[in-house]
This record gives structure tokens, sequence and C-alpha cells, in this order.
């Protein structure tokens, strides 16, 4: 009984560890899809004098074939869901404005794990800085340029 016991709490630190692992993984993926994306549209951005317009949820503008590859942005994210390009003036429920941003929309990771995300790579307040959450954990968004 000790011997089943012992190896319970092994198997069970274990899971923990791995679980840990997997969401690193995916963070990892995520910057370096949003290192590529925000290249890319700041590059566009540099070249053309401005950031091309947001067509709507899932919409890679035409304008943007020859610096993003297609099939990466319409790949379903490392978080669920997918990305999506945002060039607005403000973003409904933050205070500071956002002038550009790669997001994901159907984010499907709970929100304890957006916060631990939040913590290993921007500020550990998903309200403010580069890594943002809103809709309950539902939207991810990348601040571009503020």
């Amino acid at each position: 009984m000790i011997v089943v016991l012992i190896i319970g709490n092994l198997a069970m630190m274990s899971w923990v560890a791995l679980s840990r692992i997997n969401l690193r993984a995916r963070t990892s993926t995520y910057q370096n899809d949003c290192r590529v994306f925000s290249a890319a549209f700041t590059q566009y951005a540099q070249e053309k004098g401005n950031y091309p317009a947001d067509g709507g949820p899932h919409f890679l503008p035409a304008v943007m074939a020859p610096y993003v590859n297609r099939t990466q942005w319409l790949r379903v994210t490392p978080f669920g869901g997918y990305y999506d390009w945002d060039n607005i003036d403000s973003w409904s429920g933050f205070p500071a404005r956002i002038k550009a941003a790669v997001s994901i929309s159907g984010c499907t990771l709970p929100l304890a794990q957006l916060q631990q995300i939040d913590r290993w790579v921007d500020d550990g307040n998903i309200t403010t800085g580069s890594f943002r959450v809103t809709n309950a954990g539902a939207t991810v968004i990348h601040v571009i340029e503020p």
C-alpha cells in the first residue's frame, strides 16, 4: 500500500511538471509567432508609412502577403483560437489607446494560465503592457504599438 501511495505521489508531481513544461512550450511558440508577425507589420508600416487596414476577425490583409506566411497566420494558435490583425484607435475596455496589435480571438486557455503567462513574458498585469487579456480570457492581445 505504501508503494502504491509513493508511486501515486510521484505520478501527481510529474503531471504538474509536465503541464508547466507544456504551457512554457506553448508560450514560447506564441512569443515567436508574435515576434515574426510584429516584425512583418512593423516593416510594412515603415515602408508604406502606416499600418494596413483592419478587415475584421481572423483577417490577414492581402497587402501583407509578401510579409507574412498565410499558412502560419491561419493555423490554430498555441492558445487555441485564431490570429487577428487589429489596426485600431482604441480598444474598448482598456484605458490606454492601442494603435496596432496582433490578437488571438477564441483563446481556450483558462484565465489563471493566461495570468501565469503574463508573469513570464510581460509585467504580470493582464490589462497593461504588451500582453493583454480581455473578454474573460477569450481574447489575447499582443500590442505592437500603443
